[in-house]
């Protein structure tokens, strides 16, 4: 088992997967944090864990540093941070009560979507954010 930001993940499992795992990042942010590592996204944990013990690194240094990495990285936003930021926009459009606002309050499409067959996904998320 491997831990990073406080989830524990398989060793089978592809770098990449485990930085897309955060709320925010994609395939794109995540390639981006692998090659500022300078780590091969398709590589598996468990044979990052022999190349670090090769290499005389240490598992437990490479972890701090990729923590660091993500936690002070200031393009990316990614879990409740990007979450908050988010809700903030939300409520800045309710508060503006343009059009947008006004169908975000009615739990009503926003983007132009019919309404009298297919608003069923929108009246869905009541509550949602």
């Amino acid at each position: 088992m491997w831990t990073f930001l406080g989830k524990k993940y398989d060793l089978n499992l592809k770098f990449s997967k485990i930085i897309q795992d955060l709320f925010g990042y994609g395939k794109h942010h995540a390639f981006e944090v692998c090659c500022e590592l300078g780590v091969n996204p398709k590589i598996k944990l468990k044979d990052l864990k022999l190349k670090l013990e090769h290499y005389n690194y240490g598992n437990k240094n490479f972890q701090n540093e990729l923590e660091f990495f993500v936690k002070n990285n200031k393009e990316y936003l990614y879990g409740t941070n990007l979450k908050s930021k988010l809700n903030e926009n939300l409520e800045k459009i309710k508060k503006i009560r343009n059009r947008r606002g006004n169908r975000l309050i009615l739990k009503l499409p926003v983007r132009g979507q019919r309404t009298q067959t297919n608003a069923k996904t929108a009246k869905k998320m009541k509550g949602f954010f």
